[in-house]
């Protein structure tokens, strides 16, 4: 019967272009879509997806359901950028936009591709074995390590944080209890780290964004670490 079928309705070969990796909607706070068109009202719509090939919006409630195969401009809002951008509606309805980039820049392509590298490199850390670790005077060590030479190593006492060093894509991060945190460059075997005075702004911003998504990590850490990290920004 089966066979039978296929050859009334023809086996079903539908080739479709593959989607970009998406990360979950908690995972991209900071990201909006601002719409820059004479023929809709200035809005800034929350992104509820996002791939290198398209994007998700919320529907605002004084947007009309756009008809697919429609266009808009405006501008996609990341963390560390502004990337004007033309798109087209595949599908609408009252609450959900679905587009597809039109032209999609270099720049656009980028930042998206860094912005799932920094997260899902956060989200991959893996914890090393205490075994394995070199004991440290001032506490109990805590390392994760993943790939692009992330690590982040933690060391506590009595369950409170004193002291870290977070290593992201080669900045360098470092402090703690009554420490200055310090901030530089990874180097090489015999210049380890090169110190700075400072790292931009976009760095730091990504550091912060870095540790939010470190899922081992619970609130206290979580927030001692962006405290520390913040004391660079002045």
């Amino acid at each position: 019967m089966f066979n039978k079928l296929k050859k009334v309705f023809g086996s079903d070969k539908r080739t479709q272009q593959p989607r970009g990796a998406r990360v979950p909607i908690t995972a991209l706070s900071g990201i909006q879509f601002s719409l820059n068109d004479s023929r809709y009202p200035k809005i800034d719509f929350e992104v509820v997806n996002l791939s290198e090939n398209g994007i998700g919006l919320c529907n605002a409630p004084v947007i009309k359901v756009p008809p697919a195969g429609s266009t808009f401009k405006g501008a996609i809002i990341l963390p560390d950028a502004k990337c004007p951008t033309e798109l087209k509606v595949i599908y609408a309805s009252a609450t959900n936009i679905g587009c597809a980039f039109v032209n999609k820049s270099p720049e656009l392509q980028t930042r998206i591709q860094q912005l799932f590298q920094l997260e899902i490199s956060a989200m991959n850390l893996l914890e090393v074995p205490a075994d394995q670790l070199k004991t440290e005077d001032d506490g109990k060590p805590r390392l994760f390590r993943g790939r692009n030479n992330c690590e982040l190593l933690l060391v506590e006492q009595e369950q409170t944080l004193v002291r870290f060093r977070l290593v992201f894509f080669g900045n360098y991060i470092a402090g703690g209890t009554g420490l200055t945190t310090k901030c530089g460059f990874m180097g090489n075997k015999d210049a380890p780290v090169r110190i700075v005075s400072s790292l931009s702004p976009e760095v730091l911003r990504s550091a912060a964004r870095f540790l939010s998504h470190i899922p081992q990590l619970n609130e206290a850490q979580r927030s001692f670490l962006q405290q520390a990290i913040a004391q660079l920004e002045h």
